[in-house]
């Protein structure tokens, strides 16, 4: 009996932890984040930072021209530090998952995924992935909502914190997010191979407890790149993809990356999440 009455007391102090650990995904799917002000974008120590950071992952040489190297050049579409405003939004915790998605193409307001109902990434606790600009779009509407902007996501990402580098923290973290290896490799060294089950990371949420917005999958925004192309490249038609994914290093996990692609792309580790609000 005594044995018995020691184990239900250590039972009974190990619920709480067990309760914060799954708190993330029990909350409310959408979470509303203050308006004000922030600083958005990549200071010139930031950038220092993420050529260092790149030159730690790579285990071979990889010439300083090469797209896939660690020159500063890498890293020039992210926008220099400056302050902006926003107002109170909401936004979702997860990415948008397969089961979600599924429900907005039964309802005929979505076309289907490029996802192969036999991939592991079709889960449906995986985010959805396969899906174009336009495609994330139509779930959002359907759902009542919008994509969000890029300074609304680097807002939930970072909260108003200058020195934050990735949604937990300044230093990289590569237990707290499903990331992949340099130059471009998928790696299972954080227990998933391809994506994960939204909310796999709870330690890495960002300041206002919003999960995996480094890594897992790349996510659509609302804007238009305001940056130089190659020549004879058009970049009205394409939108900003942010959050790095589970095929990117640590360097694209980083709260300033950025990456994009055209509305009429989908790829294999690109999905989005919803934002609400004016």
């Amino acid at each position: 009996m005594k044995g018995l009455r020691i184990a239900v007391l250590l039972a009974l102090i190990a619920l709480p932890a067990l309760a914060q650990e799954r708190l993330p995904l029990d909350a409310p799917s959408i979470v509303w984040i203050p308006g004000g002000a922030f600083t958005m974008g990549a200071s010139d120590a930031d950038r220092v930072y993420a050529v260092s950071l790149c030159e730690s992952e790579l285990e071979i040489e990889v010439p300083s021209l090469d797209p896939n190297g660690c020159a500063s050049g890498r890293f020039a579409i992210e926008e220099d530090a400056h302050r902006v405003s926003v107002p109170t939004f909401g936004i979702d915790r997860t990415e948008v998952t397969q089961a979600a998605y599924r429900r907005c193409v039964l309802a005929g307001s979505c076309a289907p995924s490029h996802t192969r109902d036999s991939s592991p990434l079709a889960a449906s606790d995986h985010p959805v992935v396969g899906v174009r600009w336009t495609d994330a779009r139509a779930y959002c509407r359907f759902v009542s909502g919008r994509l969000p902007s890029e300074a609304e996501w680097e807002k939930a990402a970072r909260g108003d914190d200058d020195a934050r580098r990735f949604p937990w923290g300044r230093v990289y973290e590569s237990h707290l997010a499903n990331h992949g290896r340099a130059p471009l490799r998928t790696d299972p060294i954080d227990g998933f191979l391809e994506s994960a089950p939204v909310g796999s990371f709870p330690g890495g949420a960002s300041p206002y407890g919003v999960l995996d917005m480094a890594g897992n999958v790349w996510e659509w925004t609302n804007d238009v790149p305001n940056f130089e192309a190659d020549v004879g490249v058009d970049l009205s038609a394409s939108r900003i993809l942010r959050g790095g994914s589970y095929a990117h290093p640590a360097t694209a996990l980083r709260v300033t990356a950025r990456s994009w692609a055209t509305t009429d792309a989908s790829a294999s580790d690109v999905g989005f999440r919803c934002a609400y609000g004016r």
